[in-house]
C-alpha cells in the first residue's frame, strides 16, 4: 500500500510544486510547472520576479518549521548574491512576515538542499489553543530586478517541532 500525503494539522507534510501558487508559471517560457497533485519538481527557466507560495492546515498552539527543497539545473544563472526572502502568515487575512535568508550560491547541479539553511531555521508559532489554522508560506526574490533561472523546486516541508 502506498504512503499518503499528510494534510492534517500535525507531524510533517510535504507540499509538492503542483500545489504551489507560482507567479508566471502559466508561461511555458518562464516555468515548467507540474500538474496539481504531481510530485514532479517545478523548473524555473527564467524570471525576473520569483514568487512561490503554498498553504498548510496546522494546529493552534504548535510550532512548525518551514523549508523548501531545491536544486540547481545545468542552466542555472543569476543567483549569486541575490536578496532572498521567505514569508509566512497565519490565516488568510493575517499579516505577512518576511524573513531574509542567505543568498544562494550556484553550486553543483542536481544536488538537492533545503532553504533556509539549517543555521537559519524558519519556525512559526501558531497562536491559540484549539482548532486548526491555515499557515501560508512562500519563497521570494522580487527586489533585484535581475533575471535568474535554472532552479528546480522539489517540495516544501511544514514540520511540527
Amino acid at each position: 500500500m502506498g504512503r499518503r500525503k499528510r494534510t492534517g494539522g500535525s507531524g510533517r507534510a510535504k507540499i509538492y510544486p503542483g500545489d504551489f501558487d507560482i507567479t508566471w508559471s502559466e508561461k511555458r517560457n518562464y516555468w515548467k510547472k507540474p500538474k496539481k497533485g504531481s510530485k514532479d519538481p517545478a523548473e524555473l527557466i527564467r524570471v525576473c520576479w520569483l514568487q512561490v507560495t503554498g498553504t498548510k492546515t496546522v494546529k493552534t498552539g504548535k510550532s512548525y518549521e518551514i523549508t523548501f527543497n531545491i536544486s540547481f539545473t545545468e542552466k542555472s544563472f543569476g543567483w549569486n548574491g541575490l536578496p532572498l526572502f521567505m514569508m509566512y502568515k497565519i490565516g488568510e487575512n493575517g499579516n505577512s512576515t518576511p524573513i531574509k535568508i542567505k543568498p544562494l550560491e550556484e553550486t553543483e547541479t542536481k544536488k538537492r538542499f533545503n532553504i533556509p539553511y539549517p543555521e537559519e531555521k524558519l519556525i512559526v508559532k501558531i497562536p491559540g489553543d484549539k482548532g486548526d489554522e491555515k499557515l501560508c508560506f512562500g519563497f521570494y526574490e522580487t527586489q533585484s530586478n535581475r533575471w535568474k533561472g535554472g532552479l528546480s523546486i522539489h517540495h516544501a516541508t511544514v514540520k511540527e517541532v
